[in-house]
């Protein structure tokens, strides 16, 4: 590589056919397992929190919808009114929705 460089803050010149070698350090191994350790770690616990966010979502889904549709089965069998009923499901559900976007970016 060759030219030259012009630092507009510090106003030099920089040549860029000189490079500066770095004196290579020997990497220790006990640094070496640490970030390995590290990294496995992390991995892990966003593993393991993740699940457990699309878990409750998905649990907490299906309960949901067992208990509309068994109040569903209820209200047309007896010729019930649905629309108050409706209304509030409609109503618990929108709050579900930012409560498990909020868990999963809570853990992500």
């Amino acid at each position: 590589m060759a030219g030259y460089l012009y630092n507009y803050q510090s106003k030099e010149f920089f040549n860029l056919s000189f490079a500066l070698e770095i004196p290579e350090v020997p990497d220790k191994f006990g640094d070496y397992l640490v970030t390995k350790c590290g990294v496995l770690m992390m991995s892990l616990f966003v593993f393991f929190t993740t699940t457990m966010s699309v878990s409750f979502t998905l649990r907490e889904t299906q309960t949901r919808m067992l208990k509309f549709t068994v109040q569903l089965q209820h209200h047309a069998r007896h010729h019930l009114p649905t629309f108050q009923w409706i209304f509030v499901h409609v109503i618990e559900s929108l709050v579900f929705v930012p409560v498990s976007t909020y868990l999963s970016k809570l853990f992500i």
